[in-house]
């Protein structure tokens, strides 16, 4: 587990956007290459790349800083989070079960939220193109190429406008969901006119 941060005088976020890249699909062989977050409050863009060995006591440092953000912030936000990112995470450093499920239960996820409700799932492109938003520049498996040719500022990039545009498309007053007539917000839930 990553070693403890001393973020005292850090405010908590209301709500921390995120976004994670990694290696590929299994938490317990692949590793994350880069967690990217936005700030409701301040408007603050924070990335990391993880480019360094696992137990680099860079790695470790910056692992620390992201578990403190996920620990501190009133609500996350992201988009796939609760069955990907998060899961993943836990997995490849050894987060215990119980902070899983902290995080989780404080996460706002309209693809987890359709899956369970509606059992219907879309890609983020099919969400934001229903919404009128731009869509995404690259996919999960063009993050993989990034981190193993090392081009970490693209992948740092590409990270962030997929916080940027899960953070517009979410905190919309109604977020129209692809595939359906329904309408879907963050106060109200699920709506059908």
């Amino acid at each position: 587990m990553p070693t403890s941060v001393d973020c005292q005088t850090q405010r908590p976020s209301e709500m921390l956007t995120f976004d994670v890249e990694t290696k590929g699909l299994d938490g317990y062989k692949d590793r994350v290459t880069c967690f990217c977050c936005h700030d409701s409050v301040t408007n603050e863009q924070r990335s990391f790349v993880f480019d360094q060995p696992p137990l680099s006591e860079d790695t470790l440092q910056k692992q620390a800083e992201v578990m403190f953000l996920l620990d501190t912030a009133e609500t996350l936000c992201a988009f796939n989070g609760t069955k990907f990112d998060l899961p993943f995470i836990a997995k490849s450093w050894k987060i215990p079960d119980h902070v899983l499920g902290t995080w989780v239960a404080k996460l706002v996820d309209v693809f987890e939220a359709s899956r369970l409700s509606i059992k219907t799932t879309f890609k983020l492109n099919d969400l934001l193109a229903a919404n009128g938003l731009s869509s995404k520049t690259g996919s999960g498996l063009e993050a993989i190429r990034l981190a193993e040719q090392g081009q970490w500022e693209e992948l740092a990039d590409y990270c962030m406008q997929d916080v940027l545009l899960t953070y517009a498309v979410t905190t919309k007053p109604v977020v129209n969901l692809p595939k359906t007539h329904l309408k879907w917000s963050m106060e109200k839930g699920f709506i059908t006119s």
